[in-house]
């Protein structure tokens, strides 16, 4: 038993990292549609600028962008600010540990800190949450796994064309080890994903298609089926 559980945790532990890093730092981001351009451009060119930095892997830049989102002071700036924090701990996280674990506890903090929270927000949180397995002790795994799993149901039920929430279940599951329930549903929930996509190509926020393609073929490579 004790040794199933140990595999468990290196499952996650390891799973965590890998499935976070693939495009995280390639996935698309498209401009906000007119309407929200309109009502915060500030926040539009802030964005451009997280998009540029992400594509040259400009770590300087990105860590810019947030003194700008702490002033812009709105309900998204704090989602993007969790985002980069995000991004810049998966970054940094092989050459430094303990300043990836302060960084993640940070996006984690704004929001879990934030009012009213949409299924956006909590889309990212399960995500996050789920990186921050690198980081748990040996008796937190099973329930940071569960709370991750719980987060991404709680956005499909606030809008169930969330693809990032369907991406976040995915790969939860695709890293269970399977003695536990896990790959049972990752195809499903990736093609998912990957099919709700087209809700938010005009939206603000607008990240996970490439990834979810991605994790789509690792599951067929794994279960050694054609792509």
């Amino acid at each position: 038993m004790k040794s199933n559980i140990i595999r468990l945790i290196v499952m996650f532990g390891i799973g965590a990292f890998v499935y976070h890093a693939p495009r995280i730092f390639r996935h698309e981001m498209k401009t906000f549609s007119v309407k929200d351009s309109a009502q915060n451009s500030e926040l539009t060119a802030i964005r451009e600028e997280i998009y540029k930095a992400q594509k040259s892997d400009d770590l300087a830049k990105l860590k810019q962008s947030l003194v700008l989102l702490e002033k812009n002071k709105t309900h998204e700036s704090l989602y993007w600010q969790s985002y980069v924090n995000y991004q810049l701990s998966l970054k940094i996280f092989k050459t430094n540990r303990d300043e990836s674990q302060k960084l993640i506890e940070k996006a984690q903090g704004i929001l879990k800190n934030m009012d009213a929270k949409s299924s956006e927000d909590l889309a990212l949180a399960s995500m996050i949450n789920g990186f921050s397995i690198n980081f748990a002790s040996f008796y937190e795994v099973a329930s940071i796994a569960n709370e991750t799993k719980q987060l991404a149901n709680q956005a499909i039920k606030l809008d169930s064309t969330n693809m990032r929430a369907y991406l976040a279940l995915g790969i939860n599951d695709f890293y269970t080890p399977e003695m536990f329930g896990g790959m049972k549903s990752s195809e499903e929930l990736f093609k998912k994903s990957i099919a709700f996509a087209k809700y938010s190509e005009n939206q603000s926020i607008n990240w996970g298609k490439d990834l979810a393609q991605d994790f789509l073929n690792k599951y067929y490579e794994k279960k050694k089926r054609p792509v």
